[in-house]
């Protein structure tokens, strides 16, 4: 018999050379450079974690996973596209028109904060999408894998879009795609105000809590409306007396106690010990499905830490 190639509809998908040579490095177990992708900077998961556990689900992600990666190239090389001269103020119409266009577009909330890049002040957009709340439930499985890495691909053409919009209405953007390591985006989406960091680590949001990626664009923009409080941050209150992320985590990845280094706490999450179990569990989520904030009312978890319930 020969060797069985992978589904044709997967193989018209796989158009290009360079998605072929990164299917057969994967394939392989070969080692794929830097030049070949980046990494999320939360997981900073090892390269041959990318390698399918299974025939079906290399048949099924394959693509998308692929093709999130070259969604970052995308983001940078639209860079040439910016206009010479930027506008500095977006008025009200656009604004609705681009926030109507987001959500068209999937995205579930949007915030904006500033943002320094070296000596250049910029302003951030940070956008979320959600994870399918039926799929994260499922964790760890292939059809928790699959929403996981659909979301990543989404969210990353999203966020592409959203930049080619900006500047088709002469702004200044720069997409940062959610499989980017170039932000930590769960600070940047609290400084935007849409949530606040949880245990384990990601953004808990009060529309979805922690069943979200994060997304960004830079811009010049100087007049967007930008978050002055973050009303969430009592949700690092209510995770000290629930810690059901650290009980229900296979792989004792989520530390009850962070991590401190030079006296600066860093993260309740040994990095290593989450990359191992997501690579060997399907994407594990344990910590996502398990999380009160993932079914429970905001507003109710809320009254618990504010004695009202």
């Amino acid at each position: 018999m020969g060797k069985i190639q992978p589904a044709k509809a997967v193989r018209n998908k796989i158009v290009s050379r360079r998605y072929r040579r990164i299917e057969r490095k994967i394939y392989e177990g070969s080692e794929l450079s830097d030049h070949d992708i980046f990494l999320p900077l939360r997981f900073n998961i090892p390269t041959q974690g990318l390698i399918p556990i299974s025939e079906s689900r290399a048949r099924l992600s394959l693509p998308p996973l692929v093709r999130s990666y070259f969604g970052i190239r995308k983001a940078e090389r639209s860079m040439k596209n910016n206009p010479e001269t930027p506008f500095r103020f977006i008025d009200d119409d656009e604004l609705l028109e681009f926030h109507h266009y987001a959500h068209e577009l999937g995205v579930n909330s949007m915030g904006f904060t500033k943002y320094r890049d070296g000596n250049t002040d910029l302003t951030a957009i940070v956008i979320t999408m959600e994870l399918d709340e039926v799929h994260v439930d499922q964790s760890p499985s292939e059809e928790t894998y699959q929403e996981l890495v659909m979301t990543y691909h989404n969210l990353g053409m999203a966020v592409n879009k959203l930049a080619k919009w900006l500047r088709q209405h002469n702004f200044y953007a720069h997409a940062i795609p959610p499989a980017s390591a170039s932000l930590d985006f769960t600070k940047l989406a609290e400084s935007a105000g849409l949530g606040f960091h949880g245990l384990n680590g990601m953004l808990i949001t009060p529309e979805r809590g922690p069943r979200v990626r994060v997304a960004a664009i830079m811009t010049t923009i100087d007049n967007l409306p930008l978050s002055k409080d973050n009303l969430h941050t009592w949700i690092s209150e209510y995770c000290a007396t629930c810690e059901k992320c650290v009980d229900n985590c296979p792989g004792d990845a989520v530390l009850s106690t962070p991590v401190v280094e030079e006296g600066k706490i860093i993260l309740n999450l040994d990095q290593s010990k989450c990359a191992d179990q997501y690579v060997e569990s399907s994407g594990c989520s344990m910590c996502l499905s398990r999380c009160p904030f993932s079914h429970s009312s905001y507003g109710y978890l809320k009254n618990t830490v504010d004695g009202n319930d």
